[in-house]
């Protein structure tokens, strides 16, 4: 039998823009320095052996699943 995958999950939504918190699910994590933000996405890509979504606003995603 073959596996199905599974949907994409959104796992952490990373933004330099405080309005834009929301909360619920997923984490979101307001990080205004660039590059401490880019270290944070790669290492939490990492952990979670997932994919990272950068977003045109500058915004970013960690999503397993893709």
């Amino acid at each position: 039998m073959r596996k199905m995958p599974k949907d994409p999950q959104i796992l952490v939504y990373f933004t330099n823009q405080p309005d834009q918190i929301v909360g619920g699910d997923p984490l979101c994590l307001h990080i205004q320095d660039q590059e401490q933000r880019e270290r944070m996405i790669v290492e939490m890509a990492r952990l979670f052996e997932a994919g990272v979504v950068h977003l045109p606003n500058g915004d970013a995603m960690i999503v397993m699943g893709l």
